[in-house]
């Protein structure tokens, strides 16, 4: 069973036609709810489930206190023709298709959230976009249609997944200081343009082990950075030290400087990065020589072989894009390996070494025994010199065999970010 213990919403509709033209409404704080499956949420000014809810009035006689919460899985309309709206805005509902209308005669306070299916912003001037300050798309489809868009300066738009879309059917400006995180998601534009204005800027993410990517398709049309502050951001990282990968396609790009100082690219420490903007946006890159990373004053010639290690067909996507992801651990990585090398050199020379002590010691106790500096009576015997011994008649040679042991132990304290350890070798010389 589930406790419930949800604030009362300030009005609910299911199913239904809501017109407001006048009247505060306002959410309750939630309870508290007790077990194992509790549900305690704070109640919304209007709660809507699958209905067309419409608006009216002024911002001094409709007032919406704690939001509006719309949940259509079917094709429903939320049109704000009026009214002060305190609160967030959460669109949700698998596979429907939400038209949502705003009036510049209204004020809005708080967040807009869209979790699922399509809303289509049916703008008639200018000026209504402006209503969205933050935006969050977690899955979904937001399209501004009807109208360009001019943004509100400093607003943000998130998409917060690779289901993410935001369209500009007609483009859109981008005023002082709008973000768009666009992520792994697309932005799309299907005619006009889209033009970044004083400090915008737009971010894009790339996985190089998966290939996602964000997107930037502008619909044969142009991104137009008119503005020097403007700001393309792609970050991420390569899985291979040599590479290619295409963030803006359809249409043209316009730079008011050059296009290094106006896109960001950063796909991780081991690559450097060149801009290609000849036909959208494309960045290539190279592998960057440890020599010129922070590790610069290690002995070069090492670090060099470790390139040459890390460049090699035997190293897997996967383990080039581990060590990409991060400088700081990739190179303490590095760091702590290669301060391994002496204590790994300085066990195979205990090996060799005890392996050649036992050999030698077995050469020692042969030549004493059957060197010619032994002696050995002769018994009456007369097939061997009396006095020093010789090299045995054929007749009396035999087969024979010898084993020895040999082992060290040590141990390495914990260093940093990794663990101590033991280390030991030991094994048995067998000779005949």
């Amino acid at each position: 069973e589930t406790a419930h213990a949800d604030g009362g919403s300030g009005v609910r509709v299911e199913d239904g036609t809501l017109t407001i033209t006048s009247g505060t409404f306002s959410g309750a704080a939630a309870g508290t709810a007790r077990g194992d499956n509790t549900s305690a949420l704070a109640g919304r000014g209007i709660f809507a489930v699958n209905s067309t809810v419409t608006i009216n009035g002024s911002t001094t006689n409709t007032i919406i206190n704690d939001g509006i919460y719309f949940e259509n899985t079917a094709t429903e309309s939320l049109s704000i023709n009026g009214g002060q709206i305190n609160g967030d805005i959460d669109i949700k509902g698998a596979g429907g298709t939400t038209t949502l209308s705003i009036s510049t005669n209204a004020t809005y306070t708080g967040d807009f959230r869209q979790s699922e299916g399509t809303v289509n912003v049916n703008l008639t001037n200018l000026e209504e976009a402006k209503f969205f300050s933050n935006v969050d798309i977690d899955q979904g489809t937001m399209a501004f249609i009807g109208q360009k868009v001019i943004t509100a300066e400093n607003s943000t738009f998130v998409l917060a997944s690779s289901n993410s879309i935001l369209t500009f059917a007609q483009g859109a400006t981008l005023s002082n200081g709008t973000k768009i995180h666009a992520g792994y998601g697309e932005v799309k534009t299907t005619s006009g343009n889209l033009e970044m204005g004083k400090n915008s800027n737009v971010s894009l993410s790339y996985d190089g082990l998966t290939g996602a990517r964000g997107k930037l398709t502008l619909g044969a049309n142009i991104l137009d950075m008119a503005d020097p502050t403007a700001r393309l951001n792609i970050s991420g990282a390569a899985s291979t030290p040599n590479g290619s990968a295409t963030f803006v396609t359809g249409g043209a790009t316009s730079f008011a400087t050059n296009k290094e100082m106006m896109v960001n690219a950063d796909l991780g420490w081991l690559v450097n990065e060149t801009i290609d903007g000849s036909a959208g946006i494309k960045i290539d890159w190279t592998y960057n020589s440890l020599t010129n990373s922070t590790l610069s004053d290690l002995d070069e010639d090492l670090l060099l072989l470790v390139d040459d290690t890390i460049t090699s067909s035997n190293t897997s996507p996967e383990a080039f894009f581990a060590l990409n992801v991060s400088e700081k651990a990739g190179s303490e990585m590095f760091r702590y390996s290669l301060s391994q090398m002496p204590d790994v050199a300085d066990s195979a020379f205990q090996t060799h070494q005890q392996v050649a002590q036992q050999i030698a010691a077995r050469g020692t106790e042969f030549r004493s025994m059957n060197g010619y500096a032994s002696t050995k009576p002769s018994f009456g015997k007369n097939n061997s010199p009396t006095g020093a011994a010789g090299p045995k008649p054929d007749h009396e040679k035999t087969m024979q065999g010898w084993i020895r042991a040999y082992g060290a132990y040590a141990s390495r304290d914990e260093s940093g970010n990794f663990s101590s350890y033991n280390v030991g070798t030991w094994g048995s010389v067998i000779g005949v």
